[in-house]
C-alpha cells in the first residue's frame, strides 16, 4: 500500500487520513521520527509537515529535505496568515476546511500514485572514478546510491546502453561495479551535465552498505543541516567480505 508520512503538532490525523483513500497514513509527533520515516522508506509518495509556528529553524530544516529528498511532495500546513512558504513546498493554512485540505492532498500526491519510484535513497559525497580498462582518466560522482551513480566526465560521454566497469573511490577504500551508461543529461540549476550509470547484479550485501552509509548520511544532515558528512572510511579490521566482494581498500 501507498504510504505517506504525517508529522503534526495540531491537525488532525484523521483529516488527512480520510482525504486519501487506499493510502497509509504514517503519524509521527518528533522530528527526530519525521526523519527516520524519510530515511528508512525511499518509495514514499509525499509527506504532510503541520507546524505551529514556521521558525527560522523549521525553515533551515525543510530546506535540507528539499535537498535530501527533490523527488518528495511536501505540504505544508501553517499558521493562519503566514505569507512565506519556503521554495520547492505546497503551503497551506491550518484553519483550511477538510474539503479544501483533500483537494489539496489529492493535487499533491494523486499524479505521483503511479509515478516510478526510487528504490534507494542516494546521496552527493565528493567521489571520484575511474574505468579500469581506459587510460586512467579520474572523473567526478556528485551523487551515488545502490541503484546506481551520476557522472560528471572528464572528455568526451560513453555511450548511452554501453556496459563497463567503474571503479568508485570513497576515502580508504573502492567499490568496482559493473555499470549500465544511461542517456546523457545536459547541465541543469541542480546538476552539470553528465550521465547516469546503472549499477549491475550488486551483491545483496554491496546494497545494504550503499545503503547504511548514505542513510547514515541523510540522517546526519536532517539532524543538523549545517553538517557536511564525511566520505565513508573503513576500519582496517573490518571484513570486507562482509560488505561485498565489489570493495577493496586502497
Amino acid at each position: 500500500m501507498d504510504r505517506l508520512v504525517f508529522y503534526s503538532e495540531g491537525l488532525k490525523r484523521e483529516v488527512v487520513r480520510n482525504a486519501l483513500t487506499g493510502v497509509d497514513v504514517l503519524a509521527v509527533y518528533s522530528q527526530r521520527s519525521l526523519i527516520e520515516s524519510l530515511v528508512d522508506d525511499p518509495s514514499l509518495i509525499g509527506a504532510v509537515i503541520n507546524v505551529v509556528e514556521l521558525t527560522p529553524q523549521w525553515t533551515t530544516f525543510l530546506e535540507s529535505i528539499s535537498r535530501s529528498f527533490p523527488l518528495l511532495p511536501v505540504l505544508i500546513v501553517q499558521p493562519a496568515g503566514t505569507e512565506d512558504c519556503p521554495d520547492g513546498f505546497v503551503c497551506m493554512d491550518d484553519d483550511a476546511s477538510d474539503e479544501a485540505i483533500r483537494g489539496t492532498l489529492d493535487n499533491l500526491v494523486g499524479s505521483t500514485l503511479q509515478r516510478d519510484r526510487r528504490k534507494h535513497h542516494r546521496y552527493g559525497w565528493p567521489l571520484r572514478a575511474t574505468l579500469p580498462s581506459g587510460d586512467g582518466t579520474v572523473h567526478r560522482v556528485s551523487v551515488i546510491s545502490a541503484g546506481g551513480a551520476y557522472l560528471e566526465p572528464a572528455g568526451s560521454l560513453l555511450d548511452s546502453g554501453q556496459m563497463c566497469d567503474l571503479d568508485i573511490y570513497f576515502q580508504n577504500f573502492k567499490m568496482r561495479a559493473r555499470c549500465a551508461i544511461m542517456d546523457p543529461r545536459h547541465s541543469s540549476s541542480r546538476r552539470a551535465a553528465g550521465f547516469g550509470v546503472r549499477f549491475v547484479d550488486l551483491s545483496d550485501d554491496a546494497v545494504e552498505f550503499i545503503n547504511r552509509i548514505v542513510q547514515d548520511a541523510l540522517i546526519k544532515i536532517l539532524i543538523d543541516p549545517s553538517a557536511s558528512p564525511a566520505v565513508p572510511s573503513l576500519d582496517e579490521e573490518e571484513d570486507l567480505l562482509s560488505i561485498g566482494n565489489e570493495f577493496s581498500l586502497t
